[in-house]
């Protein structure tokens, strides 16, 4: 837990350095006053994202915190460590949000329609991100954890292809739900948490006394992905937009002929051609999943 707490924070913290950085290259002369005026208004909206940050949290310990309680520490243990790789993974998509979300916002009020292509933007690129990070999970699991935690930790590889579609369905869902809060719809993302924190915490109590870490595993693919459902729901408006011109199909070709070189690799091989493979893939995806005119946003959001 405390792994998974100081990956959750380091990556927050990150994030923020980045989004006050991007925030100063975005404003001028901002001043600062203490007033009591609205604010009731503000310590409602303060509230909101204080559930929403809340409840997140929980979310993502409470499956361990009923591991310890029903099945003792072995099991819980296991269980955080395969935890522990999913946290690294999710740093990566947390930056991206966090350091991108000031810029997104600001277009939001000013250029409106331009807002939502730099979110498709995004998108294409996390999207890219995510599939070959769930495609190594997916392929190179087992082998993943002997090499990072050691052979005592092999029974939880097989649940590394659960935590492949995990990374796949976080990785899809969060641009969607960072545009609900940039829409001012936080209260819906805040209930979205909070009722797929309860179904958590019912499937788990329902099923860990009987499955242990498997049933830890599944729950929290079917609480990723149903609140990925729904945060594509209430932002079905961008859908359509964000998946126009099927540039999709090439990365899902892509995607599996990664998943080709990978699975036809012994690990000690692919080991070192990895970082090589994971260059080439990003770079192709570039390309072939942007177009000109995006590429270019993507140059301007960097500035």
């Amino acid at each position: 837990i405390v792994f998974v707490v100081a990956g959750l924070i380091f990556s927050r913290l990150i994030a923020l350095i980045l989004a006050v950085r991007q925030f100063k290259k975005t404003q001028n002369k901002i001043t600062f006053s203490f007033s009591f005026i609205g604010l009731k208004k503000d310590f409602r909206i303060i509230s909101i994202y204080g559930i929403h940050l809340l409840f997140g949290s929980l979310f993502f310990q409470i499956d361990s915190i009923l591991l310890v309680s029903i099945k003792g520490e072995y099991e819980a243990g296991l269980y955080q460590a395969l935890f522990r790789i999913l946290t690294i993974t999710l740093v990566i998509v947390d930056v991206l949000v966090g350091v991108s979300l000031p810029t997104l916002a600001k277009n939001y009020i000013s250029e409106h329609d331009n807002c939502y292509k730099y979110g498709k933007v995004l998108f294409k690129i996390i999207l890219s991100i995510g599939f070959a990070i769930a495609v190594i999970l997916f392929s190179k699991g087992s082998d993943l954890v002997q090499l990072l935690l050691g052979i005592n930790y092999i029974k939880i590889a097989p649940l590394m292809k659960y935590a492949a579609f995990i990374i796949f369905f976080r990785f899809l869902a969060e641009p969607f739900a960072m545009f609900l809060t940039i829409e001012g719809k936080q209260k819906i993302r805040m209930l979205i948490v909070v009722f797929v924190f309860i179904l958590n915490l019912c499937l788990n109590l329902i099923f860990i006394p009987r499955y242990g870490i498997y049933a830890a595993i599944w729950v929290s693919l079917l609480s990723n992905a149903f609140a990925g459902i729904l945060y594509i729901f209430f932002m079905l408006k961008i859908l359509s937009f964000w998946f126009e011109k099927l540039w999709y199909v090439n990365l899902i070709g892509l995607t599996f002929i990664f998943y080709i070189f990978l699975d036809i690799m012994k690990f000690k091989t692919s080991l070192f051609l990895l970082p090589i493979l994971l260059l080439l893939y990003l770079f192709i995806a570039y390309n072939i999943c942007l177009s000109k005119s995006e590429k270019n946003i993507l140059l301007n959001i960097a500035d």
